[in-house]
Formats: structure tokens, C-alpha cells, sequence
């Protein structure tokens, strides 16, 4: 009986832990309700609309004709108008979006009824940040604003160097590095979906588990950078948290595709007369997006799937002794030095160093998949899982030296494959008193390996 009472509690202690330093992933209405006197209306029902899931959430204004709603669903558009609980009529808010981590406030005022209308001026827009508590100095991006983001890389610190707080360093070794507020590159915190996916080793200074992005960007619905929140739900970072929640389904099929290329033929082969040595490559990004209602109106399901795939060539040659020096050459290293080195290893000690001049093949590939389920007006869960495989070749005594009078073989050179697997579990409440608790079960995992063909 102890042994089951301290398990209790060790499984409450961790449930309070998760609550207190899990990201928002939701969003939060607050409104008030008016008479044409400037009255606040008590007992008075409101309804909120979601537009994309037709569900529905009904509340009762308080005595000081208040209304809230938390554990929304980011996004929108919502409807938000007074149904019932009064004679008089009032007015309703469309098109409302809501913003991640932030509560938007709205005003339902009462109609005045015009005596005579000699012109009217209707003019329609979408409430912004500015109706929105915020909890500290952050930067929001919307779907669109990433849709509209040039980005080569397809790395979400495209998007956020758009923010003068943000400096992305592309010099950096195992970059690009993302610096917040002047913060350490290695202080900065991602989520997804309330997940940590960080550098837990320190082997990138990228901040991400693996060499790159673990989220495709089509796969993201909004995404929030936190710079010095004053929540306690924020933690464990010392430049800024980068919060993403991603896409979901809704009443209506949706999706999209995409491809991009990129080869020697695209790419500049001299600067000012000078060769740029850069050697052929060919690099193919390809995905697609996938939503829709599982149960109408109830369950909801999402797909991303995104595959990268690199053929590139070895950035360093040896010397040709053409007396020109040439970019990423290696003078004083011949082709005839390399090869006798290659047959002392293979004449004494039966080992094969490998070539050169190689070609390496690079891939990265992400899944995710997320279903959203609308138990009740009062309630919402969410279950999310991603699955990333990829592998980069490396050779850290030529990238680190590259001004050295050495040459590394295929030998010395390292494929690093990594996997990540994040599965996130989270169920939201979406009454006033009532706060989201979480179940985020991430699995992550890191290996190393040899290069040798």
C-alpha cells in the first residue's frame, strides 16, 4: 500500500511539473457585454464559434458582464456573438483570429437603432495584437507571414531573422546559429506542440537535435518567440523560447504540394573572374500536406510529410600544380602523395583509406500526424507524433582546418544519422478555472557513425 501511495504521488508530482513548464499551444478569448448605456450585462449567453471545425463553445457572462474562454484552438476564423439571456440586440465579431499564447479581448455592444440613415460607411478588418494581453515581449508569425518567407534553406530561422531581436549567424560550424535578444546561440528553447526538441548534447550549434530543422515549415500553423515572458508555464531557456504549434484538420479536405531543385546549373561558377570550384550537385525537396474531418464536426486529422534529398560533391581537391592557387585547394598534397600514402596503408597494415574525391548522399526525411479531438463543448485533446530519420556526411578536420597543408581521406570523414521520435498528448479544458494538462512523451535518439563506402 505505501509503495502504490508514493507512485501516486511521484505520477502527481510530474503531472504539476509538466503543467508548469509546458509552452502554450492554445489560445484564449475574453470579452465583455454592453448596453447602448454603458451598463455591463450580467447572465447573459454568449457563443463562440471555431468557422474551420464548426464546433461550438456557449458561456454566461458574469455579474460584471464578463465572459472567458481558455484551451482555444489557435487561429480561426471565430464567430463571437450574444444568443440569448437579454431582449435587446447586440452586436457580433467575425472573422476573429486568434493568436498563440494570447487572449484576445472583445466588446459585444449593444445595436442603436438609426432614425435616419443618410450614408453609410461600413469598414471591415481582422482584430490584430494590438486587442490581445500579452504575457511579456514577443514576436508572433502567422501561416501566411511563413508562407510568404523566401526560404532556400526551408529552416524556420528564415522566418524569425525577419525580427531585428533575432541574428541567425550562416558562418557558424553546425549553424545556422540563432542568437535572441543578444543570448547565447546554445541558451534558446523549441517546442513543437508543447514538446522540447533542443540540442540535449550540445553537438549543434543550430539548436535543434539534428543537423536540421525538425518541422517541415508547411507543417506549422503559427509560431510564437518568446524573448522574457513573465509566465511561469515558460522555462529552461535564457534567449528566447521558439513555441510552434502545428496545422490541423477541419470540416473541409485541404492540402499541398511542393518540389524544389537546386544544381550546379542554378548556381554562380566564378566570382569576379575567380573559379568558385564548386563541383556538381543536386539537391531535391519535395512534401505534401494533407487535413480533414475524420467525424465531422468532432475529429479531425493532419499529414506532413517532407523528403530531402543531396548528392554533393567533396568541397576540398588536392593540389594540381598549375601554379594557381584555387579555391578550397589543398597545396602541397598531390594526387600522386595521396595515392602512395593509400598503398603504404594498404601494403603494411591491409587497411583501405578510402578516396578522395567523393561523392556523398545526404537525406532527411519528416512525418508528422495529428488528431484533434472535440469531446465536448467544454473540452478538446490533441495527439501528435513525429518521425524524423536523416544523415550528414562530414569531415571535421577539413571544415575545421581549411587552410591546412593536410588532406583528409574518405576514411576520416563521418556519417552521422539521426533520429527523432516526439509523440505529444495533450488535453485542454477550455473553462475559465480550468488550466490544460499535459502528457508529452518524447523519445529521441542520436547515433554516430563511421563513414566508409
Amino acid at each position: 500500500m505505501s509503495r502504490l501511495i508514493a507512485v501516486m504521488l511521484m505520477l502527481a508530482v510530474l503531472t504539476v511539473q509538466s503543467q508548469a513548464l509546458a509552452s502554450d499551444t492554445s489560445s484564449a478569448i475574453r470579452g465583455l457585454v454592453v448596453d447602448a448605456n454603458g451598463v455591463n450585462q450580467a447572465n447573459v449567453t454568449v457563443q463562440i464559434i471555431h468557422g474551420p471545425t464548426g464546433t461550438t463553445k456557449t458561456l454566461t457572462t458574469t455579474e460584471g458582464g464578463v465572459f472567458q474562454a481558455r484551451g482555444l484552438t489557435i487561429g480561426g476564423p471565430y464567430t463571437v456573438k450574444v444568443t440569448g439571456g437579454s431582449s435587446k440586440t447586440f452586436e457580433e465579431v467575425d472573422d476573429l483570429v486568434l493568436q498563440l499564447g494570447q487572449t484576445s479581448k472583445v466588446v459585444l455592444n449593444e445595436k442603436q437603432a438609426q432614425v435616419q440613415e443618410y450614408e453609410r460607411i461600413q469598414v471591415t478588418g481582422q482584430m490584430a495584437m494590438a486587442g490581445t494581453y500579452k504575457k511579456g515581449p514577443s514576436e508572433e508569425f502567422s501561416e501566411q507571414e511563413i508562407a510568404n518567407t523566401a526560404a532556400i534553406s526551408r529552416d524556420l530561422k528564415s522566418v524569425l531573422k525577419s525580427d531585428s531581436r533575432m541574428v541567425v549567424d550562416t558562418t557558424a560550424d553546425g549553424g545556422p546559429a540563432l542568437s535572441i535578444a543578444g543570448g547565447s546561440v546554445r541558451g534558446n528553447s523549441l517546442t513543437v506542440d508543447g514538446v522540447k526538441q533542443n540540442d540535449d548534447f550540445g553537438l549543434n550549434k543550430n539548436g535543434y537535435p539534428g543537423r536540421r530543422t525538425p518541422i517541415s515549415l508547411d507543417a506549422i500553423e503559427q509560431l510564437a518567440v518568446n524573448v522574457a515572458p513573465f509566465e511561469v508555464t515558460y522555462g529552461d531557456f535564457q534567449g528566447g523560447n521558439v513555441n510552434i504549434v502545428t496545422k490541423s484538420g477541419s470540416n473541409e479536405f485541404h492540402g499541398s504540394a511542393f518540389f524544389f531543385r537546386s544544381d550546379e546549373g542554378m548556381a554562380g561558377e566564378d566570382n569576379k573572374g575567380e573559379d568558385l570550384n564548386i563541383g556538381d550537385f543536386e539537391e531535391d525537396t519535395y512534401g505534401f500536406t494533407l487535413g480533414g474531418p475524420v467525424v465531422e464536426d468532432t475529429l479531425f486529422f493532419f499529414i506532413s510529410y517532407e523528403k530531402f534529398d543531396a548528392t554533393k560533391p567533396y568541397q576540398f581537391t588536392l593540389d594540381n600544380e598549375n601554379g594557381v592557387v584555387e579555391a578550397n585547394e589543398k597545396i602541397g598534397v598531390t594526387q600522386a602523395d595521396f595515392d602512395l600514402i593509400s598503398q603504404i596503408a594498404q601494403d603494411t597494415w591491409d587497411y583501405d583509406i578510402g578516396q578522395y574525391d567523393t561523392t556523398s548522399e545526404e537525406e532527411d526525411e519528416k512525418l508528422l500526424v495529428k488528431f484533434d479531438w472535440y469531446i465536448s463543448d467544454d473540452h478538446r485533446a490533441s495527439l501528435t507524433y513525429q518521425d524524423n530519420e536523416g544523415n550528414t556526411v562530414r569531415d571535421y578536420w577539413a571544415e575545421t582546418f581549411p587552410n591546412a597543408t593536410w588532406a583528409t581521406a574518405e576514411s576520416n570523414r563521418y556519417n552521422m544519422n539521426e533520429t527523432l521520435k516526439a509523440t505529444a498528448c495533450r488535453s485542454s479544458p477550455t473553462g475559465v478555472k480550468t488550466s490544460p494538462v499535459n502528457l508529452n512523451l518524447p523519445v529521441k535518439r542520436w547515433k554516430l557513425n563511421r563513414y566508409r563506402y
